[in-house]
């Protein structure tokens, strides 16, 4: 007769992925354990604990966990002291840069790049928008290109240690103008008629929440002439509109496709035959135990029983 039991343990965890990061050692020899979500390092959790180390060196010890390059160019860079329990590395690399005063950006699905933008200090009373906009440039040290705007058009503002990009942003948003980053630190600077005209594509794979959420998440910030796609097979956003309005977008993708919580279930299953724990002193007849020197336990309490075991 052979006998089975189902030996179940529930441990309360955030998620089905976990790892651990010793932060005093960072980077540590430590392998990240793969829960339900397999190797997909998206699917699993750090915890960072570091105490004065090299932002370059904690950024690559992320960028090996997350599956991604995480990178910041700046020359005079933090040392980071930092501890973060059960985080995503989103998360943590977010923190990071709030902390230390710089700013995330998304260069492309494999690079994430953190930089320290100039900031400006800015006062005028009724100043051209062409001279607002040449003295941004010039502190921002940024090319800005404008044409068929109205340049005349009053501005009263001021602006004290506010990143350039927010700056610009609130400057030619509050004269109903928009502008697009083109390559080499150039910015242009558009009506928004002209701005309709250069609809860019993107596409947003979701890994975590269904396309048919985000879309209709997304759908009030597309603007005029922009559209969305749901790809089914592949999970994925597909969606055409001007850069403003998908940088947008790609908060709004990054904040919401994020991990359920979620219970890990752990099982464990033992096999073992009559003999087994006839040796241990189980009478599978009496359903009583036999432990010599001790007694008798079943159905009666014998004590002191003297027979022996096998």
């Amino acid at each position: 007769m052979r006998l089975r039991t189902l030996v179940m343990s529930t441990l309360a965890a955030a998620t089905f992925g976990s790892s651990l990061a010793h932060g005093a050692d960072i980077p540590a020899a430590t392998t990240p354990t793969a829960g339900a979500g397999g190797s997909d390092p998206t699917s699993q959790l750090i915890t960072i604990e570091t105490s004065d180390k090299a932002l370059e060196t904690v950024l690559q010890w992320i960028s090996r966990r997350a599956g991604v390059n995480i990178v910041c160019n700046e020359v005079d860079q933090p040392r980071i002291t930092l501890r973060l329990v059960n985080v995503t590395w989103q998360e943590a690399v977010q923190q990071i840069a709030t902390k230390y005063d710089l700013v995330v950006e998304k260069a492309s699905e494999r690079i994430w790049n953190l930089t320290r933008p100039p900031k400006v200090r800015m006062e005028f009373q009724d100043a051209r928008l062409g001279v607002v906009l040449e003295a941004l440039a010039r502190q921002a040290n940024v090319n800005i290109v404008f044409t068929d705007i109205d340049a005349d058009k009053k501005i009263t503002m001021t602006l004290n240690g506010v990143p350039w990009k927010e700056a610009l942003d609130v400057i030619v948003k509050d004269a109903g103008l928009a502008w697009i980053q083109r390559e080499y630190n150039i910015i242009q600077v558009v009506t928004t008629d002209k701005l309709q005209k250069d609809l860019v594509t993107r596409i947003f794979p979701l890994n975590y929440t269904q396309a048919e959420d985000i879309n209709k998440a997304v759908a009030n910030q597309l603007g005029e002439g922009g559209k969305s796609v749901i790809d089914v097979p592949s999970n994925s956003l597909v969606v055409t509109a001007t850069p403003p309005a998908l940088d947008a977008i790609a908060k709004i993708v990054q904040s919401l496709d994020s991990r359920t919580r979620q219970v890990q279930i752990e099982m464990r299953f033992m096999e073992f035959s009559n003999a087994d724990v006839q040796r241990i002193g189980f009478d599978p007849v009496n359903l009583s135990m036999d432990i010599a020197n001790f007694g008798q336990l079943g159905g009666t309490f014998s004590p002191f029983n003297a027979t022996p075991t096998a």
